[in-house]
């Protein structure tokens, strides 16, 4: 048995309470699903929206990647760009 009590300072009455251990073990288990599932939600949540975010901000500089990766510059001859003649 798990036993508590509380001091009023409203009434100075002393509260007691007394429950078995395995009312609060099965207590404990069950705020600590609800604890799980939430916390599961919230990641799926933020995660799919951190992916449909990640797509839609960067699809404009993929379509400039890929608009200029075609376009060849005047005087190029695949040199390394470091180097210096």
């Amino acid at each position: 048995m798990g036993v508590t009590y509380v001091h009023s300072p409203y009434n100075g009455w002393n509260y007691v309470s007394v429950v078995s251990i395995n009312d609060i073990t099965q207590q404990s288990r069950k705020i600590a699903w609800i604890t799980f599932i939430a916390c599961t939600i919230i990641f799926l949540i933020v995660g799919l929206i951190a992916f449909y975010g990640d797509r839609k901000m960067y699809s404009p500089i993929k379509r400039l990647f890929e608009f200029t990766k075609d376009i060849e510059v005047e005087g190029s001859d695949d040199k390394d760009e470091s180097a210096f003649d």
